[in-house]
């Protein structure tokens, strides 16, 4: 299959995959950056297809391994990796992973925490850009009317550095970098680099992110165009080039090699090809994207330019891929994110004639990716569910998307009430908040198997009729309509008043700035609180909405009791994108939503039996299952988790 040359731990030259320079293709534009008109690439791959059931999550992690990234460009700023077990310039290393303040990532090349591109040594201006250039195909802020787009508009970039500012380095720093991302939670690696020499500790590092469930994509590599247009580029089957060579012994896919192909499905005059080592071709020619942004320098004032070319372009498409599609359904495995990638790859047979066999499984169409994904059953997360009226001993229920059973459990020995659950984030864990609806002084944390974590007293009873969460903290909203905010030792830190007239209360970052947000529901509109209960904005929504759970990026309204059984989806700014109805015309029994980034579920608000439905956010039915008793006809409340 593939050819391992053994030998001992070396250090070898890494070069930086070169950029041509060449014409823009002008295409439609589906997210608001004014500059998306200009990346061809996108559409080209059937991006656009996959926004409509997912633009990314900040829960999947991408490691860059590169030059630098320029973590506070405004474009990018947002979806950088943050290390949330290090405190910030203390000079200890927090988390015990051996790299004392990696707040964003780490240096291998300087052996320190900086992870912005390197001014104070030698460095090129293709070499010092590169990085960055490659992290914002994969996550540029996306629909923030700035800039350009990423493919998602939402990410984690874990920036890596291990060549300079040149491009240059050795196998020792990438194979580090490697295992570093393996170790802090990684979940694709990008690769956008490419050297003549392979070692041992390389191909162990390959093989552990392959054991442990990691990603690795790799660029085939550029060679230089002749002046008349020549192409010089190398079959990597009779000379091999590493990282992407490194599995060739190998009869599992360790490592995804990319190749490069232009507009019209060519192969890249520059582009490296080869049977063995080449898995998939993406776009990489004539790209407009970031560029690292300085207002001290003068020269560096320019956030974005083009156009660039290489297959260092191609490789983070892959990439970025991978991370939309894992967005969408958390619990695939690699191999079958690879296999689909390949068997939904185009056919570009009849536009490389001298080339067949030898540019993998063909172009990269991850519109068709999704499609056969949407096949494989509902999107991924656990659901939680408990009953909203009492008659029999309460039980809350854990459930897998597709309508398994996980875990059930009785939170309270011999109460026969409604039971109030809700996620809790406590230090980056999910957990299980559970409360009695009544006379509220004590609130019990489960793990997502159902364990007992721990319980919470309050001082007083609270007569509660919601529990919500911001990260690290827990809310009561009673029943005349106060919000009373705890931390998760039980220490009573602020409460609100809302409206006479709130039909229903939630929290999350609507506004993608990082920061929860409340938002209160009247008849016909939302209104939207930072955590001091300082008015910020709103929207009118649909009047007959009574419940409501917000995403980073969109509000879902369901039906109150009377009313049709619709749901709603609207944008944060209030624009609504979809509707319909979530159980059959004639129930006027409310939909409960609870929405997470990859889908949503429903269940009866008010009345109704325990009839649970996911959904992607356009209405696309998932899966849908009873749950609790069958005879239960109380309504249900449901909490979903990615």
């Amino acid at each position: 299959m593939k050819t391992v040359q053994p030998g001992r731990l070396i250090t070898t030259t890494v070069i930086l995959t070169t950029f041509l320079f060449l014409p823009l293709v002008v295409i439609a534009k589906t997210p608001n950056d004014p500059s998306y008109e200009q990346q061809y690439y996108l559409d080209s791959i059937g991006a656009p297809a996959v926004w409509e059931y997912t633009t990314g999550s900040r829960d999947i992690v991408v490691a860059v391994i590169d030059t630098g990234v320029d973590i506070n460009h405004p474009d990018l700023y947002k979806n950088i990796w943050r290390n949330q077990g290090e405190i910030p310039d203390d000079g200890i290393d927090n988390d015990n992973n051996g790299y004392a303040d990696d707040i964003n990532g780490w240096n291998f090349v300087f052996e320190n925490n900086s992870v912005t591109p390197q001014f104070d040594n030698e460095y090129s201006e293709a070499g010092l850009q590169h990085g960055t250039l490659v992290a914002g195909v994969i996550g540029a802020l996306g629909n923030n009317d700035f800039g350009i787009t990423g493919l998602n508009w939402e990410v984690a970039i874990m920036p890596l550095i291990a060549l300079d500012g040149l491009g240059s380095g050795n196998m020792v720093d990438v194979t580090q970098a490697i295992n570093y991302a393996v170790n802090n939670g990684a979940h694709i690696i990008n690769l956008s680099l490419v050297g003549t020499v392979n070692d041992v500790g390389l191909v162990a590092a390959v093989q552990n992110a392959y054991n442990r469930g990691v990603m690795v994509v790799s660029a085939a590599g550029n060679e230089t165009v002749g002046d008349n247009n020549e192409d010089h580029s190398i079959n990597l089957d009779l000379a091999a080039r590493y990282p992407l060579c490194v599995d060739n012994n190998s009869s599992v896919q360790q490592i995804i090699g990319v190749g490069s192909i232009d507009k019209n499905n060519k192969k890249s005059l520059f582009s490296n090809y080869g049977s063995s080592c080449v898995d998939i071709v993406a776009p990489g020619e004539g790209f407009y994207g970031l560029r690292v942004y300085d207002p001290v320098r003068s020269e560096w004032r320019t956030k974005f330019g083009g156009t660039w070319s290489g297959t260092s372009l191609a490789t983070p498409l892959v990439s970025g891929s991978l991370a939309l599609l894992k967005s969408y359904k958390r619990d695939l495995e690699p191999v079958q994110l690879y296999e689909t990638l390949f068997n939904q790859a185009v056919n570009i047979d009849e536009f490389n004639s001298s080339y067949v066999g030898k540019l993998g499984a063909g172009g990269l169409n991850i519109a068709g990716a999704m499609d056969a994904i949407k096949q494989l059953g509902p999107i991924s997360g656990r659901i939680i569910a408990a009953p909203q009226t009492g008659g029999e001993v309460a039980k809350v229920y854990i459930h897998s998307t597709s309508g398994d059973e996980i875990a059930s459990f009785i939170p309270f020995a011999d109460y026969q009430g409604a039971i109030l659950v809700s996620k809790v984030s406590d230090q980056g864990r999910d957990l299980i908040a559970v409360a009695k609806k009544a006379s509220v002084d004590e609130i019990i944390l489960f793990d997502m198997d159902g364990l007992l974590v721990r319980s919470v007293s309050l001082t007083m009873g609270y007569n509660a009729i919601k529990l919500l969460s911001f990260p690290g903290r827990i809310g009561i909203l009673t029943s005349d309509n106060e919000l009373n905010i705890f931390t998760l030792d039980g220490d009573k830190l602020n409460d609100i008043g809302f409206d006479k007239n709130l039909r229903d209360l939630t929290i999350g970052d609507i506004d993608d700035d990082g920061y929860h947000e409340i938002i209160a529901l009247t008849m016909s509109k939302v209104d939207i609180y930072n955590q001091l209960g300082v008015h910020d904005g709103g929207f009118a929504v649909d009047k007959s909405i009574g419940f409501i759970s917000v995403t980073t990026d969109k509000l879902v309204g369901g039906a109150a009791s009377g009313e049709a059984p619709y749901v709603f989806v609207y944008d944060s700014a209030g624009q609504k994108l979809a509707q319909w109805l979530a159980y059959n015309d004639n129930f006027r029994g409310g939909v409960m939503p609870s929405a997470q980034t990859n889908g949503l579920t429903t269940g009866p608000g008010k009345t109704g039996g325990p009839h649970i439905r996911t959904y992607d956010f356009i209405g696309n039915l998932q899966t849908e299952f009873f749950t609790l008793n069958k005879i239960n006809t109380g309504g249900v409340n449901v909490a979903m988790v990615d």
